[in-house]
């Protein structure tokens, strides 16, 4: 009786077998159990709805995903990374386009975990900040997309030194 709810002991107080108290501990948690489906589609559209605003950051937007994501975890529903990851990459406006491109070519998002693609979004976004815009723009685009996919690759072939945890300058 401890391990039971007051309000659940209440209602199985009265009855008189444990087959009787099984029967009327089901039926309550009926309901339950389709509110919280009911909660957990919700949340799952919520989630596919997600984007990220222009003047959003990486790691500001990652974090309201990632307790989306833990909200729906914690009603025991799965969400498995590689979805949660191309919920990421389908929400990130379309300054991110060229290295979510890169990273979906050269990269097996079956083995990757969310905090490897936040940061090398990350690493992007900073490479993108302060740069001019007027001069060299597609060129500054072709060498970061180089450079990115160097890493890549080297993080592939497991080449010493690469990271491919996203840490430092790696995409």
């Amino acid at each position: 009786s401890q391990s039971v709810p007051d309000a659940v002991m209440m209602a199985v107080a009265n009855c008189e077998t444990a087959h009787e108290a099984w029967e009327a501990i089901r039926r309550m948690r009926v309901g339950e159990d389709r509110v919280q489906k009911a909660r957990v589609k919700q949340l799952k559209r919520q989630l596919d709805r997600m984007e990220m605003a222009d003047n959003e950051s990486v790691s500001a937007f990652a974090q309201k995903l990632m307790t989306l994501v833990g909200e729906i975890w914690s009603m025991g529903e799965t969400v498995k990374d590689e979805a949660v990851i191309e919920i990421l990459f389908n929400a990130v406006p379309s300054r991110f386009s060229d290295i979510v491109n890169t990273i979906e070519q050269w990269v097996d998002l079956t083995t990757m975990n969310m905090a490897e693609d936040v940061g090398r979004l990350a690493a992007f976004e900073e490479n993108q900040k302060g740069r001019r815009r007027q001069s060299g723009g597609k060129d500054d685009q072709l060498m970061l997309m180089t450079q990115a996919l160097e890493q890549l690759m080297k993080a592939k072939k497991g080449t010493p030194g690469a990271s491919s945890s996203g840490g430092g300058r790696g995409l």
